[in-house]
Parts: C-alpha cells; sequence; structure tokens
C-alpha cells in the first residue's frame, strides 16, 4: 500500500500523532437506549437463594454484562471502529504462530512453555491504531494489559487479538479468553487436527452459532498424509451443529522459519479473506451488522433464561414462606383445639381443681358471685324505684336491704360486697382458687410453648428438603427452632391474660371473676360434660353459673387473640430471612418484558444499523 496515498498514514509514519477519526451518529434507533435499561435490569438482578440453577444463573447474569459492556454498548456508539477479529483456541492449537505469520512478524510469543499467551496482543495497521489507544482499550481489556503492536502488513480497518488459551491452566487467562471472544466482531478459531472434536472448542463454536457471529475456523498442523480424511470429518461436524457455512482453513504440517513463523503461502488463504474482509466498507458494515443484531438476539435469550431463574426464585420464596405460615397457622389451630376440648385440665390442674372443689372453695365462688349479683340487680331496682318516688321518701328508704357494717360494706358470709354489689373475697390470695389459676398458668404456657415447638420443627424438617431453605437454616441456627426466651414470653401473656380476666366483665377487678374465667375459659362445653362425679357436676355448675358462658367466651377469645400475636412474632421472625433473600419484586416479569422489547426491536431492524458507514464511503 501506498503510505503516501494517505495523509494519516503519513503522519503516523513520521511518528506525528495523528487524530482519532470521528464517528458518524449510529443509526441504531432505540436499540441503545434499550440495551440501556436491559444492563441497568441485569446489573440489579440478585439470585440469592442455593437453587441448583442459581450458579448458572449468577454466572449468565455476569456473562451478560460483560457481553453489554465490552461488545454492545460501546459498539453501537462506535459503529465506524475497524472490526476486531478475535483469534482464539485452546491451549496449543498455534494461535500465536498464525498471528505472526498473518502479519509476517514475530509480536506474539510462541512456545512450548504453558501458557504462551499471558496478556493479549492487538495488532492493527497504523492508521487504525488511534481506535485503540491507552484511554480507549478493546472492551474488557483492563487486566491484564494489552499490548497493541503496529502491523502494517495488515489491511486497514480489521484490528487481530491473540486471546488467552479457552483452556488454559490459569483460570484468569481462561475467563479473559471468553471475554474477549465475547468483544469481537469476527471470531477466527483455530484447532488442531488432534483436538478438533475436544469439548472446548465445539463448546466456542456453537456460541459463535449462536450469536451470528462471523466466524473462520483454522484446521492447523494437518498431516498430509490424512488432510482429505480429516477435513471430511471436520466438515460433518461442522455440518451438523449448522456451521458448515464457516469458512474452513487448513494449515498442514510444515516447518517454522527462523522467527518461529509459517511459510506465507501457509497461512495465504487465511490472509486472503482476511484482507478481503477489511477491504469491503459495506462487507464490513453487513458483518458488524449481523453481529450486533445476533448478539442482541442472544441477550434476549439470556434474558428469558434469566427470567426463568428469578422465577424459580420467587417460587422458592413463596413455598418457604407458605411453610412458615401453615406450620404456625397450624399452632394457632392446635392451641384453639386443645383449649376448647379442656385439655389443660389434666396433671397439676387437675389436683387443684379438686382440692378447690373437695374444700368447699368453688361453692363459696359461686355463692359470692350469686350473692353479688343479686344485690347489685336489687340496687338497680332500688335505683329504678327511687328515680320515681318522692325525696323524701328516698331518704327514709336509703338504708340497704342488708346489715351495713364499717366502711360502708355490707357482710354476707365470708364475703365482703361494696355499695356497688361487687363481691370481695375475704380469702387471701394465696388460696385454692389462685393455686388453680397458678396451675393453669402453667399449662396454658406449655400448651402454647409446645405448639411453638412443633410449628418450629415442621419450618425445620420441610425447609431441609429444599437447597434454599437448607441454605437459610445454616445461615442462622435460631430458625426452625424456638427461641431461648420464648417459654418465659408465653409465660408472661398468660398471667397477664390472667391479670385482665376479671376486668372483661367489671369495672373493678375481682378474684373471684378471675377464677371464674379461668375455669370457663380453658373447660370444654357444659353440655359435652356428662360425667356424674363430684368434680364433673362441679364443673358442670361453675360453667352454668350466671354470665359463665359468656365470661368464657370472651376470655377465650382474649386469650387466643394474644396467642396470636405471639406467634405472629415467630412467624415474622422465619420470614425476615426470606424477604432479606429475595430478588427485586417482580424481577422475572421485567426480565421477560426486557427480552420481548429486544425481540420488538429486532424484529424492526433492518440494514440501519450498518449504514452509517456508506454515507462516508460516498463522501
Amino acid at each position: 500500500m501506498n503510505t503516501a496515498a494517505d495523509p494519516r498514514l503519513a503522519l503516523v509514519a513520521a511518528g506525528l500523532p495523528v487524530d482519532r477519526p470521528a464517528p458518524d451518529p449510529p443509526a441504531t434507533g432505540g436499540l441503545g437506549p434499550a440495551l440501556v435499561r436491559v444492563r441497568g435490569l441485569v446489573a440489579a438482578a440478585r439470585f440469592p437463594l442455593a437453587l441448583p440453577g442459581a450458579p448458572t444463573a449468577r454466572r449468565g447474569a455476569a456473562a451478560l454484562l460483560a457481553q453489554l459492556d465490552d461488545y454492545l454498548l460501546p459498539r453501537l456508539e462506535r459503529l465506524d471502529a475497524p472490526l476486531l477479529a478475535v483469534v482464539g483456541g485452546s491451549t496449543g492449537a498455534g494461535k500465536s504462530t498464525l498471528v505472526n505469520s498473518l502479519i509476517r512478524a514475530p509480536v506474539s510469543p510462541a512456545g512450548v512453555l504453558r501458557p504462551t499467551t499471558r496478556a493479549p496482543v492487538l495488532v492493527a495497521h497504523p492508521i487504525d491504531m488511534p481506535w485503540f489507544t491507552p484511554d480507549d482499550r478493546v472492551p474488557g481489556a483492563a487486566e491484564p494489559l494489552m499490548q497493541t503492536v503496529h502491523a502494517p502488513f495488515l489491511q486497514p480497518g480489521l484490528a487481530l487479538v491473540d486471546a488467552p488459551d479457552l483452556d488454559s491452566v490459569v483460570a484468569a487467562n481462561r475467563a479473559y479468553g471468553r471475554r474477549l471472544l465475547a468483544a469481537g466482531d469476527l471470531w477466527l478459531f483455530v484447532t488442531t487436527a488432534a483436538r478438533y472434536a475436544d469439548a472446548v472448542p465445539w463448546a466456542v463454536l456453537r456460541e459463535a452459532r449462536d450469536r451470528g457471529v462471523a466466524i473462520g475456523i483454522v484446521l492447523d498442523r494437518l498431516p498430509v498424509e490424512t488432510a482429505g480424511a480429516i477435513l471430511a470429518h471436520f466438515g460433518g461436524m461442522l455440518a451438523e451443529q449448522g456451521l458448515d457455512d464457516a469458512p474452513l482453513f487448513a494449515v498442514r504440517e510444515s516447518t517454522l522459519d527462523a522467527h518461529g513463523m509459517l511459510a506465507a503461502a501457509a497461512v495465504e488463504d487465511v490472509k486472503e479473506w482476511l484482507d478481503t474482509v477489511a477491504a469491503d466498507r459495506r462487507g464490513r458494515d453487513e458483518l458488524a451488522r449481523r453481529t450486533i443484531l445476533g448478539t442482541v438476539g442472544a441477550v434476549a435469550r439470556q434474558l428469558t433464561v434469566l427470567a426463568g431463574a428469578a422465577q424459580e426464585q420467587d417460587e422458592a420464596l413463596t413455598g418457604l414462606a407458605r411453610t412458615v405460615r401453615s406450620a404456625y397457622a397450624d399452632a394457632m389451630s392446635d392451641v384453639r383445639a386443645r383449649l376448647g376440648s379442656g385439655a389443660v385440665l389434666r396433671g397439676d390442674v387437675f389436683g387443684a381443681w379438686q382440692e378447690l372443689v373437695v374444700a368447699g372453695e368453688l361453692a363459696a365462688v359461686l355463692h359470692r358471685l350469686a350473692v353479688a349479683a343479686d344485690t347489685a340487680a336489687e340496687w338497680r331496682s332500688t335505683a329504678a324505684q327511687a328515680a320515681a318516688t318522692p325525696r323524701s321518701t328516698v331518704e327514709a328508704s336509703a338504708t340497704p336491704p342488708a346489715a351495713v357494717g364499717a366502711g360502708g360494706a355490707s357482710r354476707t358470709d365470708d364475703s365482703t360486697v361494696d355499695r356497688r354489689g361487687r363481691s370481695r373475697p375475704a380469702h387471701d390470695q394465696d388460696g385454692l382458687g389462685r393455686r388453680l389459676r397458678t396451675a393453669i398458668c402453667a399449662a396454658l404456657a406449655g400448651l402454647i410453648t409446645e405448639a411453638d415447638v412443633a410449628a418450629a420443627h415442621w419450618c425445620a424438617q420441610r425447609w431441609r428438603t429444599e437447597p434454599a431453605g437448607a441454605a437459610l437454616l445454616a445461615g442462622d441456627a435460631n430458625l426452625g427452632r424456638t427461641w431461648p426466651g420464648f417459654a418465659d414470653a408465653a409465660h408472661d401473656l398468660v398471667h397477664r391474660w390472667q391479670t385482665a380476666l376479671s376486668e372483661l366483665a367489671t369495672d373493678e377487678p375481682t378474684d373471684d371473676l378471675a377464677v371464674l374465667a379461668t375455669i370457663a375459659a380453658v373447660a370444654p362445653p357444659a353440655e359435652e360434660i356428662t360425667g356424674t362425679g363430684t368434680l364433673a357436676v362441679a364443673l358442670r355448675s361453675a360453667l352454668t353459673a350466671p354470665g359463665a358462658a359468656e365470661l368464657g367466651e370472651r376470655a377465650r377469645a382474649d386469650f387466643l387473640l394474644r396467642v396470636g400475636d405471639l406467634l405472629s412474632v415467630e412467624v415474622e421472625r422465619h420470614l425476615t430471612p426470606i424477604a432479606a433473600a429475595a430478588a427485586e419484586p417482580g424481577l422475572a416479569g421485567h426480565l421477560q418484558a426486557a427480552a420481548a422489547g429486544l425481540r420488538s426491536e429486532l424484529s424492526t431492524r433492518d440494514s440501519s444499523v450498518a449504514g452509517t458507514g456508506r454515507a462516508r464511503d460516498a463522501a
């Protein structure tokens, strides 16, 4: 090529700075903004639950971000940039030797030590070098640093990158090689006659096919005597994978020269193909357009895959939460059923009840309550009469019907009745009624704790069968079991409930009402007590006392409400880590919508993506 024919090339030859060519505005319609939105969505996507597909989804999201950052978004911004042809392949395939031979200079190290290509080498015609300044490297080429080499022998319009081995023993090299391939407009894939059937080549070739990337395949070190059979077999394999239209170049075994390069004739076909692609502006534009749109299609497909993974995450979280709510709903139902069946009236409670009945304390309690009720009724009647009687008559009859003692209280047996007719038991607070309430308190606290233990155990059992649940249990030792302070909290709950019982039916608390309310709340309905023994008869008498049924119903409802509040704390304790592990709400739907949006953009695309270069040609 005549260097004097291009003033920019003359400046390069003289070592003077060259202004970077300004790209024409890209004619991409809504594709660029759509991909920017996709990038934000994928960057925020999380797949935190330890599901079988989660690691693949995380890798897929990371690869998708790299594809957007390393290729699609930069390429759409710079459609006039030279094509980037990435030379990739397995360890020892001869990539570096091929690059050196194509540009007729030993710029990429080749040898027997592995890995040979430790850092990628970019070679481009000097006129194209402004596209690849240190401040604007090939996408993704941050680490390791990329070596850039001027190659006058290479046709302008196309740059070559010798990428690290795809199966390198160094993990960073493998990842970087893959990332460079994802950033390429064109792939020149190198394999050997001995390794063309390996898994690595075919995984990469299928990826190129799915992305619609233009690809040339070099079959290196082809033995002369078996070349025909190997080429036929390899060609058949390519056809089976839908790659029969990819140009296949055979590089036969030969001796390298003193610089470790193949003879120019050995790589002549490859060089001619690359030069043809580089020299044809419209062909380059079409190749770039096909790669861009093919990659966008691959992005849409990957978004659908990620949407499926996000849906799995949502379903797993929903399932774990459903297990928690179901377990504690069952616990609440168990408490309600056992409370209504009289299951509490056993053990210590039965003993305290027996003492209360045998000692006559129950009869005394019922008597005092009956007297108080009668007295209150009599006073209400008197007050009603007084409202219709002259004042002098009211004053004359203002003395209560019972003898009034000191302090304005009337005496009735061993109880104290105030002026409003409410009984205040004369027995001390350590009486038999108090012991019964204490026993019931312990029994109810145990009932609540047992229900909580069963619910937590059920959650743990079910969660262990799910990978996500097992991971949550492993991360928090308190999940799937009752927290240490629960038994004390249950006891406090029952104690506060009992304290409030006497206030359910009267403005002033009384021990007698509290005893009756406690008994009525934990006993079965009176009609279900069919026994004829002393204890059964006494219990039936207590439950059929005036107001006992209503009092018991209200007491039981209040108790169950308090238990529900306590168990709801347990539910939230198990739901909190689930909520913390949740992805963005509606992520699956957002990903699906983004995929549909890209497919819609693709359906309206035409050759406009490649149209920017043609205007410059015409100029």
